[in-house]
């Protein structure tokens, strides 16, 4: 069994959502009462976007182990998706049985799954951390308009940074409710906080990889692709809050993950056009003058924002592109053509060697025909 979710969360961090389901599925009749498969099969229900059926899996799933003795990582992805005060209800039910393990004795930890009590407590704490979080989405989105909602939100990052104050994930949260109230440079500060602890917990796993064991090494690859979609996030914080530096580090963190992740090239594009139009002080300025301006250093972020525009259409010439919104799609390919298209000579195959009978072909002068 631990295999075939190990196979279908590989299926998932590889985007082949439709391959994992599609496993889990026909290996259902001998699982329909394991809670680590249920709950790896309603997390990919929710990637092809089936979520009725991850709905349903997920309850089940929550029936047979109403204590959470199994995780309760599924009474927060049910909350998320009934929202609403009865998806706080939902959350709080995984949030209460995740304290009562946080404060009960640690001795008879799971010793199959974590190797010491400390790292025991730290997946706990991570757990609560992301469940709080949920709640935080949930006040600011299905009940912004409730009286208590922005008390709630504080109350609740209060006790999330007092859990861990070391956490990026509570740090991007914290900017995220600043940025709602207006208070930007408090939502600056914390947009650095994260990105601090981002990069220490993006340097420990490297460390890990090159000195880790066989099982920690493949412990590092699920964490990667796990910081991914939060990493997004930060960096359209960042970009929000003019911050144009910390979202291209953020983005180069993202592609040395898994270069094939078009977000982080859109992000890119966002903050080298952004960054040209403060440099100009010209907010409202069109993307085909920057292009052109006579100003070097202008020209130079255009030119970054075109090659990230090249690694978009590579993408979508891939067999990947199929699982594309296409809306999505017509957004990026008028945003290529806004910066001026996809830069040529990234798309020819490589040069001929000098020692090939035919001359050289300069790539480049294709480009500048382009």
């Amino acid at each position: 069994m631990s295999e075939i979710i190990t196979q279908s969360k590989v299926l998932l961090d590889t985007m082949q959502p439709e391959q994992a389901v599609e496993l889990l599925v026909s290996n259902l009749d001998g699982h329909k009462d394991s809670v680590p498969y249920l709950t790896a099969l309603g997390q990919a229900y929710l990637e092809i976007n089936e979520v009725q059926d991850a709905y349903d899996t997920f309850v089940r799933a929550c029936e047979l182990d109403p204590e959470a003795k199994e995780g309760a990582e599924k009474f927060l992805t049910l909350g998320q998706i009934i929202g609403g005060r009865d998806g706080l209800h939902t959350i709080d039910t995984g949030i209460r049985l995740l304290k009562n393990k946080l404060e009960s004795s640690l001795a008879e930890y799971p010793k199959d799954l974590f190797e010491s009590e400390e790292e025991y407590r730290s997946d706990i704490v991570k757990q609560i951390t992301l469940s709080v979080s949920s709640e935080i989405e949930i006040w600011m989105t299905d009940l912004c308009m409730e009286p208590e909602a922005e008390r709630m939100c504080e109350e609740l990052i209060d006790y999330s940074l007092n859990l861990d104050n070391r956490n990026p994930e509570s740090y991007a949260m914290l900017a995220s409710i600043r940025i709602s109230q207006q208070r930007n440079d408090d939502a600056i500060q914390a947009v650095q906080k994260s990105w601090e602890f981002y990069k220490k917990k993006i340097a420990d796993l490297e460390y890990k990889s090159e000195h880790g064991t066989a099982k920690e090494i493949f412990d590092v690859g699920m964490e990667h692709a796990d910081l991914i979609q939060p990493l997004i996030a930060l960096a359209r914080y960042a970009i929000e809050l003019e911050q144009y530096d910390i979202a291209l580090e953020v983005s180069d963190s993202i592609q040395e993950i898994n270069d094939g992740i078009l977000d982080a090239y859109y992000i890119e594009i966002l903050a080298y056009t952004s960054k040209a139009r403060q440099l100009l002080n010209a907010p409202e300025i069109q993307m085909s003058e920057l292009s052109t301006h006579p100003d070097e250093a202008i020209r130079a972020l255009m030119q970054e924002a075109r090659y990230s525009a090249t690694q978009i259409h590579k993408i979508l010439q891939t067999d990947d592109a199929r699982e594309f919104d296409g809306e999505l799609v017509q957004q990026l390919n008028q945003l290529m053509t806004e910066v001026g298209g996809p830069i040529m000579s990234e798309l020819m195959p490589p040069k001929r060697s000098k020692n090939d009978d035919d001359e050289d072909i300069e790539w480049e002068d294709l480009d500048e025909v382009d």
